[in-house]
């Protein structure tokens, strides 16, 4: 019987889901991208059984916002495989476009990913397009089907392509519901052919024999690359002017800061006009391109092969002599034992001829006897100690120690591509630390502000603040930090290449004696959620004004009290977004779960989760977004989980405390995977707890850090190699060791 084959192509952004849903179907164990980096950085094709003649192949490809890639060469990559096939007469039989659920809005890659499903599919194919939105387990169902309704009637995100015949399912993250999602584009009937599909990419590609640049798809990237080459050329005229102008005034601080302002200008030009120039290729260039990319994989695979091999050789002749040192000393101890049992049998018979009867003979003549033997005495076992169940500890090794901070460092974050680190400290200041192509920090930046009341200059009280949060955006484009002096600061990173400068003060609606403590960003940056430090029961909420994440209105102010029914002190203590945009407010007493709605700016309780009177000082999210952590003033850590699937709540799954006494539970931090917790404690140790095979977590680690006295912040660099502790004007940045 012959097999029939069935193509589909999984697109989407970075994170979709598309390596987990492969891994559903096939049973493979992929590697899932739950950090920012992409696992698919190449068109992979992966097949499997679907039914009995049936044999489904699963073409995987890399996200259009690519981390470590640029468009044009996603793009190039995926129009080389769909024209390759398209000339060897093999056709898709329909396309997978995964979105997750979970986003609260729709970011601007996700436009651009769209806009180029439309151009490689062109209107005809779209009837062959499943629209997927995926991790339903994240988000409550009814928020899931606002946002599923937003998508479908939105023209821009799905609405054109659904009225053109796209349909739209929901994939439940597992098996069964993948499977449902592969028979839409099976055989209905048993020997019948499935249907295919040829994309709009592959005719003009293969058929009309045009460049990249001039498909629909390249016409997207080439356009918007365009229009932001155009807008920088315009700014580099106005540059240039007023260079020319600050030259005649003899101003040359301003000529000199213009001057490099135009040159930071004219290297991102260049860098548009190299990308447009990379999408001026022909198929066969690009099929050329790819055939040598195989080739140059092919041989770095013979030579790992080679140093495998090489490797196993050492160590099975390694082995080899170890069993033959092995075998040796087996046959001294056998002639060892040898010699003892004779000399034993010996000193017996010795023994035996030396006795004499104490009585005399009997009349009779007795037998003859044998030989007296005389047996060893029993050899008791030593006993053997109970075996513990060993946790494999997380090592750290000091990697680089930055100092010259003026005090106590209050907070630590990484960007999300792990190379910026930002640091609040003493005296308002904000340290930002860029890693040099050594791999090593470097500071790059010092962002201060001074207090506004006039009482706090008269007093010193402003310059002497310490930022205990700073909050970096996803984009890695913001920073904002709460102050004395009831004002939230924003710097924002400048395009123009002068570093980072304060873009905006908000202060609205703070109250008169009350300093910004806490701050939490939502993962879209769309909410900026801030508490005081005094009279600290009220929430303010302030929401960007589109398209400037930096410009914001204070929307909501909400009282602690309205979100829990507890009459107990409602002080806030912390606050931390989650990767799927939920807010945790940490109180006295309690840790409130609430939903906070991007489009309003309303915080709802959704669950309120009981820390038996103590206060939540410290709060973590793990990368899932389905478990949180929260440290106590007594260095206690709890931590809950909530099973992923729609509508289960958080259970309390663990209390973990390494020692008594009070050592406050400063900050915490989870790893990339989830698998690890650290905690900065008031008695100037790190402890790092770990999940066992059970599920469970036990304690992995305590690291001193000898002269800090207490540590203040901690945090886990994005790839989880590193993590940073912040003490007394020291940041100690170690290797883990796994």
């Amino acid at each position: 019987m012959a097999t029939t084959h069935i193509y589909i192509a999984l697109m989407g952004v970075t994170g979709a889901g598309k390596s987990t849903f492969i891994s559903q179907c096939t049973g493979e164990q992929a590697v899932v991208g739950d950090t920012l980096q992409s696992c698919t950085r190449d068109v992979q094709v992966h097949s499997f059984t679907y039914s009995p003649g049936v044999m489904v192949h699963l073409v995987d490809t890399p996200g259009l916002d690519d981390t470590n890639r640029k468009d044009s060469d996603v793009l190039r990559e995926i129009s080389a495989w769909l024209s390759e096939s398209y000339s060897h007469k093999i056709l898709l039989n329909g396309i997978l476009y995964l979105h997750r659920i979970s986003d609260t809005r729709m970011q601007g890659s996700g436009k651009m990913s769209i806009a180029l499903l439309y151009k490689l599919c062109g209107k005809e194919s779209l009837k062959k397009v499943v629209l997927t939105t995926t991790m339903w387990e994240r988000v409550d169902p009814a928020v899931g089907e606002r946002r599923e309704q937003e998508l479908q009637t939105t023209e821009e995100f799905w609405g054109f392509m659904s009225k053109h015949g796209s349909q739209v399912r929901r994939h439940y993250n597992n098996k069964q519901s993948a499977l449902d999602i592969i028979s839409m584009f099976a055989p209905q009937s048993f020997g019948a052919a499935p249907e295919t599909v040829t994309l709009d990419i592959q005719k003009e590609l293969a058929d009309e024999h045009r460049t990249l640049d001039q498909t629909g798809a390249g016409q997207v990237l080439d356009g918007a690359w365009g229009k932001e080459k155009e807008s920088l050329q315009r700014e580099l005229i106005e540059v240039r002017e007023a260079m020319t102008a600050a030259v005649g005034e003899r101003d040359m601080t301003m000529a000199t800061a213009l001057h490099e302002q135009q040159t930071e200008m004219d290297r991102v030009v260049e860098n548009l006009r190299r990308e447009q120039e990379r999408l001026r290729v022909t198929m066969e260039q690009l099929h050329a391109e790819r055939l040598a990319k195989m080739e140059e994989m092919l041989q770095q695979q013979r030579e790992v092969t080679r140093s495998l091999t090489l490797d196993l050789e050492r160590k099975q002749s390694l082995y080899r002599t170890q069993s033959e040192l092995e075998q040796e000393e087996q046959r001294n101890r056998d002639m060892l034992n040898t010699r003892q049992q004779k000399m034993m049998q010996d000193l017996a018979e010795k023994l035996g001829s030396m006795q004499v009867p104490m009585d005399p003979p009997p009349a009779w003549t007795p037998p003859a006897t044998d030989p007296v033997t005389v047996a060893s005495p029993p050899i008791t076992p030593e006993p053997i100690p109970p075996q513990e169940v060993i946790v494999p500890r997380p090592q750290f090794t000091l990697f680089q120690e930055l100092r010259g901070f003026p005090g106590d460092i209050g907070s630590i974050v990484f960007s999300r591509d792990g190379q910026r680190l930002v640091v609040g400290t003493y005296k308002n200041q904000i340290w930002v630390w860029d890693r040099n192509q050594a791999g090593m920090w470097q500071h790059s930046q010092t962002l201060s502000y001074k207090s506004t009341s006039k009482s706090d200059r008269m007093f010193g009280v402003g310059s002497m603040h310490t930022i205990d949060t700073v909050v970096l955006s996803n984009d890695g484009r913001l920073i904002a930090a709460g102050s004395v002096d009831k004002i939230i600061h924003v710097f924002e990173l400048s395009v123009q290449g002068h570093g980072w400068q304060e873009s905006a003060c908000h202060k609205n609606k703070l109250g008169s004696m009350e300093s910004v403590g806490k701050l939490a960003l939502s993962p879209d940056g769309a909410l900026l959620v801030a508490a005081t430090d005094i009279c600290a029961d009220k929430l303010f909420v302030w929401k960007a004004v589109p398209p400037f994440l930096s410009k914001r209105t204070c929307v909501q102010t909400i009282k602690v009290k309205t979100l829990t029914a507890s009459a107990d002190d409602l002080q806030v203590h912390a606050l931390a977004f989650s990767p799927d945009g939920r807010l945790a407010v940490g109180l006295t007493g309690e840790l409130v779960v609430c939903e906070a709605n991007p489009g309003d700016g309303m915080v709802r309780a959704q669950q309120v989760l009981s820390v038996r009177g103590r206060q939540a000082r410290s709060l973590a999210w793990a990368p899932s977004g389905l478990c949180v952590a929260a440290g106590d003033e007594e260095g206690m850590v709890w931590v809950w989980e909530q099973n992923p699937r729609p509508g289960s709540v958080m259970q309390l799954v663990a209390e973990l405390q390494q020692c008594s006494g009070s050592l406050e539970a400063a900050s915490l931090a989870f790893s990339p995977y989830g698998n690890e917790l650290a905690m900065a404690a008031g008695n100037g140790a790190m402890y790092v707890w770990k999940r066992d095979a059970d599920g469970g977590w036990v304690a992995a680690n305590k690291v001193e850090h000898a002269g800090s006295g207490k540590l203040f912040s901690v945090a886990f660099q994005p790839d989880g190699q590193c993590i940073a502790v912040g003490s007394k004007g020291v940041v100690n940045i170690s290797n883990v060791i796994r």
